[in-house]
């Protein structure tokens, strides 16, 4: 198998088990599905954490380019092979690998 079919393969596998986790996820949380089995246990903990609210910043700071940066990473993006006579279909978020974390 070409390494790019391979890719687009796995990130469709990767998107149909995040899908199924999110069910679960969900399910577990809402109190819906039990929580043991003979093997695993989920446990749903309620956890705090601290959100940094950007559009409270003052016109002034959000303007300031001291207070920013430019970053540059690489995106790896997969699509569809097009014919001449094909236009380029248009590009899915979920197509493509952000390998930078911003």
């Amino acid at each position: 198998m070409h390494p790019a079919d391979e890719y687009a393969r796995l990130k469709a596998v990767i998107r149909s088990l995040e899908a199924r986790a999110k069910v679960l996820r969900d399910g577990f949380a809402a109190g819906q599905m039990p929580q043991r089995s003979e093997a695993m246990e989920v446990v749903v903990q309620r956890v705090e954490r601290k959100v940094f609210l950007r559009d409270r910043l003052p016109p002034e700071v959000l303007g300031d380019p001291r207070f920013w940066e430019t970053r540059t990473g690489e995106v790896v993006r997969i699509r569809q092979q097009t014919t001449p006579d094909t236009p380029e279909p248009a590009p899915k978020d979920a197509a493509f690998d952000v390998l930078d974390t911003w």
